[in-house]
């Protein structure tokens, strides 16, 4: 009866063709001398079964019983897992429109701000603001004296606040945005487009290597660029705005190999109590 369900549990384990399955099968078939398990072939069963053998019943029982339900994953994990999935699928679009684009030599644009209008009105309107409010400085200070203490210190703040308040709030979302980039393919060189605070245009050359993505972006931020001092400037650029979104992808780092960050975070302090057991 014994060698029967054997042989059953060897035919189902053979047909499902599971590595698992044959080394749970070792584990529960042993030879009576403590000598040898069962000799398999490639998927048809084996080779010879010795006829002094007997079962390990708490194995049988063990592999009978239902596994252990598996936990669900965490919130940090499910993050992790989904932003992995979208660069994997980010890797392959870029990889498919590489293919599809043509090549240039020449330098050509690849990036357009779609609200490169927007911003050139609102700085203009900010500045004939703040000028229409220094030429009324003299006139407020003139009928200072004829209203009440708290009536000009209120049109004073006011004045002041549009004056000089709005232009530098403006600016300092306005130079982020990248109004237009450049790309060399002889160089491979990037040139992006800015404003200063004057509308004048402001033109930042970097190359790829230079480009990094920041973990926690800060707002209205996409990446940040190291500029010819040293230091990281943060960009925006919306994704939808460029020419060849090939370039996107190589900005966000979609082309470079996959950190899956396998790595355990304690790894120094796994070594050093390594190191002090051996001491």
């Amino acid at each position: 009866m014994a060698i029967n369900c054997v042989s059953l549990f060897l035919m189902r384990s053979t047909t499902r063709q599971s590595l698992r399955s044959v080394q749970s099968l070792r584990s529960i078939c042993q030879c009576s001398n403590n000598q040898g398990v069962i000799a398999f072939t490639s998927n048809r069963g084996f080779n010879s079964l010795p006829p002094n053998f007997q079962l390990n019943t708490a194995a049988t029982h063990k592999l009978s019983s239902n596994p252990a339900p598996l936990s669900p994953p965490n919130e940090d994990t499910r993050k992790e897992n989904e932003a992995l999935l979208s660069r994997i699928s980010e890797g392959l679009k870029l990889k498919k429109q590489m293919l599809e684009e043509p090549e240039e030599t020449e330098p050509h644009v690849i990036y357009e701000g779609v609200l490169t209008g927007q911003m050139k009105r609102l700085k203009l309107f900010s500045l004939t603001t703040s000028g229409m409010g220094l030429a009324m400085q003299p006139v407020l200070i003139q009928k200072a004296a004829e209203i009440p203490l708290a009536g000009s210190v209120a049109a004073f703040g006011m004045v002041g606040f549009f004056t000089f308040g709005t232009p530098f709030l403006i600016h300092l979302i306005a130079k982020k945005y990248v109004t237009e980039v450049i790309y060399d393919p002889q160089r491979d060189e990037y040139q992006a487009t800015t404003f200063t605070f004057f509308m004048r245009k402001k033109k930042t050359v970097f190359k790829i290597d230079d480009v990094k993505v920041p973990d926690v972006p800060g707002p209205f931020t996409t990446l940040t660029i190291k500029t010819e001092e040293g230091k990281y400037v943060p960009f925006f650029l919306a994704p939808e705005a460029f020419l060849k979104p090939s370039h996107y992808g190589r900005f966000m780092g979609y082309d470079k190999p996959i950190d899956l960050r396998l790595t355990p975070q304690n790894t120094d302090s796994n070594n050093s109590k390594s190191e002090r057991r051996n001491e």
